[in-house]
C-alpha cells in the first residue's frame, strides 16, 4: 500500500460519448464542461488516450483487461464465456470489495456475464434503480445514476472498486 495506512477507495467513471473535441480544457470553443474543465485542474488530466474500438465495451474491456479487443460480433457476447486476469478480480483478491453500476440493462451485450467472470462481485443496474428515477435515451440520467451511485457507496464495506457507466449520451439523444 506504501503511503496508505490502509488500502485506499478507487473509483471510476466512464463517460460515455464524451470526446475530446466537446471538452474545454482540451481546447474547445464550444464551452460545454465547465465542471469537468475546473476538476481537471484540481486533479491529473490525461490526455494522451486514444480510442481502441468503436464501441464502448472495447472500452470497457480494455480498461478493466488491458486488452485490446478484436473488431467483429459484440465483444462481450462473444468473450462473455472467458475468463481474463481483469483489475475488479485482482482488486477482489486484494480484499476489495467491486461493483459495477449501469444505468441500463445489464443483460444487454452480456455485459453481467463478462463483469462478473472477470471480478466484479456486484453488479447494479436499472432494475436496482428506484422507479421514479428520469430516464434519459437508453436509461436513467446522470444524476439518477450519481444519486444511486453515492447511496450504494454508503453501503459498501471498505476497501472498494467501484465503477460507473454513464448513458444519456449515447443516441438517440433526448
Amino acid at each position: 500500500c506504501g503511503k496508505f495506512s490502509r488500502l485506499p477507495n478507487i473509483l471510476i467513471v466512464l463517460l460515455e460519448s464524451f470526446r475530446a473535441a466537446e471538452v474545454g480544457v482540451l481546447e474547445s470553443a464550444l464551452k460545454l464542461t465547465p465542471r469537468f474543465d475546473e476538476w481537471s485542474r484540481k486533479g491529473i488530466l490525461f490526455t494522451n488516450f486514444f480510442a481502441n474500438g468503436f464501441q464502448t465495451r472495447h472500452g470497457e474491456v480494455a480498461i478493466y483487461c488491458s486488452m485490446m479487443p478484436n473488431y467483429g460480433a459484440a465483444i462481450m457476447k462473444r468473450y462473455s464465456q472467458l475468463s481474463f486476469r481483469c483489475l475488479p478480480e485482482m482488486l477482489h483478491e486484494l480484499g476489495y470489495h467491486t461493483s459495477w453500476l449501469f444505468p441500463s440493462d445489464s443483460s444487454f451485450d452480456s455485459q453481467t456475464d463478462f463483469f462478473q467472470r472477470n471480478g466484479f462481485t456486484r453488479i447494479i443496474d436499472r432494475f436496482d434503480f428506484p422507479k421514479e428515477s428520469e430516464e434519459l435515451g437508453w436509461g436513467y440520467s446522470d444524476e439518477a445514476l450519481y444519486k444511486k451511485w453515492l447511496h450504494e457507496l454508503k453501503k459498501f464495506p471498505e476497501p472498494f472498486f467501484s465503477s460507473a457507466l454513464t448513458i444519456p449520451n449515447h443516441h438517440p439523444f433526448t
